[in-house]
């Protein structure tokens, strides 16, 4: 763990963010908390998110992630787990509230044939184009077989997954044609005398575009926690004004005056003009990777760049000679927050990352502090 390093999520800017999308498309909101809740703790935001933020459900990546959640006592929310089942080890923790999204039929036969899973509702998940999981149209007369053969005419939630929903959907059509496949596909489940209770397939770009939520329920997964999923090209087409919910902050380790000419770091980087070096208490082994070397920053107010090469608890941020009596040994600084989200941009852009990676991938050393002003809107 740090001392001088900290990831500050702001519960209160979480709230905002999810109060807007709920106003927005008045639907049953999934929230997709893998991986760790996209970097920001699992654990906290699902117990803020459904204590303070009444979201009943909530969608993760593997059995584990439920699993380290039952062992800290939060067992009243619903949790979709859309990838690793393991239905065959874990038939036990499945229940009304524990729903695996079967995608193969290899589960589906585990499913539909186990005492253990006859009280557990039926999800299905069924590619209409991304090409990931879920079942193809080719399957499904078999699909349909399998289910009717073990007394079930009820799908309790259908879903599919867009593959291009970051584009404008306008523009590109792949997006429409997987809707359209999936309304034929909802169409034949119900000829073959299926009741359908929930559908869903907007994620964070179909949400932003008004794209997909007229089904009973979305699935904002990034935008709850501030970004856009849309490439930048394309924002124009969103709606959406979320505020990053997380501040990265740490402290100046030393800063010095260094001439034209000389060296920092590994590879020894040849500074270009006369420049104040400050060196940062944050690097790579907290997640600012090496490819964000080059990226500009404001930090205290001052521009400048991070130069030379990441190091595993360091780096370089290279700035004019004149701005070195702002960053004194101690002085805190913030990589990031939503009144400078544009550093948050300027990372992606000068990586060539998307914002899910630069969030996903902060260390597990990065201490988190959770805080929430008194002022949080509803």
């Amino acid at each position: 763990m740090r001392e001088s390093t900290s990831h500050i999520i702001h519960l209160d800017l979480l709230k905002e963010n999810l109060s807007k999308i709920q106003n927005k498309v008045d639907k049953s909101i999934l929230f997709m908390v893998k991986a760790n809740a996209y970097g920001h703790g699992l654990l906290d935001i699902v117990k803020f998110s459904h204590s303070e933020c009444e979201i009943e459900n909530f969608g993760l990546a593997t059995i584990g992630e439920y699993l380290k959640l039952k062992e800290n006592g939060l067992l009243s929310p619903t949790f979709y787990i859309f990838s690793e089942l393991n239905l065959s080890q874990y038939k036990s923790e499945y229940n009304s509230k524990v729903i695996p999204v079967i995608s193969n039929v290899d589960d589906l036969e585990i499913f539909v044939s186990s005492k253990e899973f006859e009280d557990v509702p039926l999800c299905l998940k069924v590619n209409t184009g991304m090409n990931r999981l879920g079942f193809e149209e080719s399957e499904l007369k078999n699909v349909i077989r399998l289910i009717k053969d073990n007394n079930r005419l009820e799908i309790f939630h259908l879903m599919s997954h867009f593959s291009c929903s970051s584009l404008s959907i306008e523009k590109d059509q792949r997006s429409k044609l997987q809707k359209e496949k999936f309304e034929n596909i909802i169409e034949f489940f119900k000829s073959e005398g299926f009741k359908i209770l929930n559908r869903s397939m907007a994620n964070s770009g179909a949400i932003e575009q008004g794209f997909a939520t007229e089904y009973e329920f979305v699935r904002p997964g990034i935008m709850v926690y501030g970004p856009s999923s849309l490439i930048e090209r394309d924002k124009k087409c969103s709606w959406w004004d979320g505020k990053l919910i997380s501040s990265l902050q740490c402290e100046v380790l030393s800063s010095k005056i260094l001439k034209r000419g000389e060296p920092i770091g590994y590879g020894a980087h040849i500074l270009g003009k006369d420049s104040a070096v400050v060196i940062l208490s944050i690097g790579y082994g907290d997640g600012i990777r090496t490819d964000y070397q080059n990226t500009e920053l404001v930090l205290n107010g001052v521009s400048g760049q991070i130069l030379g090469r990441v190091n595993m608890d360091m780096l370089y941020f290279v700035t004019s000679t004149e701005n070195i009596d702002k960053f004194r040994k101690g002085n805190v600084v913030k990589i990031w927050e939503d009144s400078i989200s544009q550093n948050f941009e300027n990372i992606i852009k000068n990586s060539g990352s998307i914002p899910y990676e630069v969030l996903c991938q902060l260390s597990v050393r990065l201490p988190k502090r959770y805080e929430i002003k008194s002022s949080a809107g509803g």
